[in-house]
Formats: structure tokens, C-alpha cells, sequence
């Protein structure tokens, strides 16, 4: 399996796994207040690089339900890369659209990573607008803005965790 299909089928997952979770949030929200979830994800591989480079984050989910059943969360997380003994975070802030009609896009906007190096600027951004259809994940529907890990742009960011 090529290096971007593996990035693809990754992106997928997760937000396949974030998609599911935000189903069985709005459930319990519809007609309700927002509804806050905290959390963190365990250290996994995030497939930028020819060689692990792991990644987790710390979490906090603000989703609310309309009426027609749309949700939409807004994510905020401290997100770390790490590898080599060497680390790196992104403070994030996206917001995600999920439309019952068509649960299968996957529809963000905002900050989703920024990883800068001091004195150098940013080496891995994804930040913007886009849609996947998750059923096609290969290539996007939306793309607007900066997207290294869409776009399998990521050759400085491993640079820097393999030297």
C-alpha cells in the first residue's frame, strides 16, 4: 500500500471513529444544551512519514444539535507529535458539520493542525476548508486553504524528525 493511500485510509479512520462519536453525542444532545466532551487519544502512528512519527492530542468537543439534525462540533486540541526524542505541538481550533442527509462527508473548517518551528515559521499546516466523501476518501470534494497531510505535503516535517 503506497505511503498516501495509507494517509488517506488513516484520515479515514479517523474521522470515521470522530463521525461515530459525534452520532452518539448528538443523540443524547438532540433538543438539549451543548454538549462538552473532553478527553485524549493514545500515541499512534500518524503515517507523514517514511518512519513513525506518533501522534495524540488532548481534546475538548462542543457539540450541539439543530433541529433538522445537523451537528456541529467544535473541537479544540493541543496536538503532539512525537519521534526520535524530538517533539512538537499544534494548538488547534475546527469546527465540524455533520448534515443527516449525508453523514458520509466530512465537512471542516478551521485551524486543524500548525506545527511551527521557532525561527522558521510553520513546517505542517492543515488549515482551511474541505469535504470528503468518505465513501471516496482519495481525493477531496472542498479544498480551500493550506493542506500538507491532504495534499501528502509533509517532506519538512519529517525532516525535521529524522535529523
Amino acid at each position: 500500500m503506497a505511503k498516501g493511500d495509507k494517509l488517506m485510509r488513516r484520515l479515514f479512520l479517523l474521522m470515521l471513529g470522530t463521525t461515530m462519536l459525534l452520532l452518539a453525542i448528538a443523540s443524547a444532545a438532540a433538543a438539549e444544551p451543548p454538549m462538552t466532551t473532553v478527553g485524549q487519544t493514545s500515541p499512534v502512528n500518524s503515517g507523514y512519514c517514511s518512519f513513525p512519527v506518533y501522534r495524540s492530542d488532548v481534546f475538548k468537543l462542543t457539540t450541539i444539535a439543530k433541529p433538522d439534525g445537523t451537528l456541529i462540533t467544535h473541537i479544540d486540541r493541543i496536538l503532539t507529535f512525537t519521534a526520535n526524542g524530538k517533539t512538537l505541538t499544534s494548538n488547534d481550533h475546527f469546527t465540524r458539520f455533520v448534515d443527516p442527509t449525508r453523514p458520509y462527508l466530512i465537512d471542516i473548517s478551521g485551524h486543524l493542525i500548525g506545527v511551527e518551528l521557532p525561527g522558521q515559521g510553520p513546517i505542517l499546516l492543515e488549515v482551511g476548508h474541505f469535504i470528503i466523501d468518505v465513501r471516496h476518501p482519495g481525493s477531496p470534494i472542498v479544498e480551500a486553504g493550506q493542506h500538507n497531510t491532504l495534499d501528502h505535503d509533509t517532506a519538512t516535517f519529517c525532516a525535521f524528525f529524522a535529523a
